[in-house]
C-alpha cells in the first residue's frame, strides 16, 4: 500500500508522488501523525519544484529551514503559480516579493514544514536511514503505473500467433472465473 500525492499548479501542471506508509515511523514502528497528508503534500511540492518547475529549487530542505526560521522564503515568480495547493490547505500563504511579478512563500503550520524538513534532510543524507527516505530519491523520475504500462504496449511487438495465444489465454481465464463462483 502506498500513499499517493498529486501536485497542480494554476497553470495546470500536474505530478504524482508516491509515498509509502512506512515513511513517518519511528525506529520502533510507531507513526508520526499525518492523517491528512499536509507533509506529504509540503514534501511532494518540494520535489516537484526541484525537479519539474520551470526554475528549478536547488535545495528544498534549506528552502524549507528557512522557511521555518524566518517565517517566509522565496523572492521568484513560479511561486505564484506552482504552490495552490499548500495553499489551500493552509501550510503557507503566497505573499508578494521584492519586485513586481516575485512572490514568498509565508509559513502558517510550522509543524508540518519541521515534519517536511525531517524527511528533506533524510532524502539529502546518505540514504542509509532505514525509515524509508531512499524511496523519495526513485520519485525524480516518478512515472504513473498505468502510462508505463500503455509505453510498453506499444513498444512490445506481438506477431498474429502470440495475439491469439494471449487472447485465447484471456478467454480460458475469464471464462474459469465465471464458472468459479457458481
Amino acid at each position: 500500500m502506498v500513499h499517493r500525492s498529486v501536485i497542480q499548479t494554476s497553470t495546470g501542471q500536474e505530478q504524482g508522488f508516491l509515498f509509502t506508509p512506512h515513511l513517518n515511523r519511528g525506529p520502533f514502528g510507531a507513526t508520526s501523525g499525518d492523517p491528512s497528508g499536509q507533509v506529504r503534500q509540503l514534501v511532494g511540492s518540494m520535489i516537484y519544484a526541484a525537479t519539474f518547475a520551470q526554475y528549478r529549487l536547488y535545495n528544498p530542505g534549506a528552502f524549507i529551514q528557512k522557511l521555518i526560521d524566518r517565517g517566509e522564503a522565496g523572492n521568484a515568480s513560479p511561486i505564484g503559480t506552482d504552490y495552490p495547493m499548500l495553499e489551500t490547505a493552509g501550510i503557507v500563504r503566497v505573499i508578494p516579493g521584492a519586485s513586481s511579478n516575485r512572490y514568498r512563500l509565508e509559513l502558517l503550520q510550522s509543524d508540518v514544514a519541521e515534519d517536511a524538513l525531517s524527511i528533506l534532510s533524510d532524502r539529502d543524507g546518505s540514504g542509509s536511514d532505514p525509515n524509508g527516505a531512499a524511496a523519495l530519491r526513485a520519485q525524480r523520475s516518478y512515472v504513473h503505473t498505468d502510462r508505463e504500462r500503455a509505453r510498453l504496449a506499444l513498444s512490445v511487438e506481438v506477431d498474429d500467433v502470440e495475439q491469439s495465444r494471449l487472447i485465447s489465454a484471456l478467454r480460458d481465464e475469464a471464462t474459469r472465473r465465471a464458472f468459479k463462483g457458481r
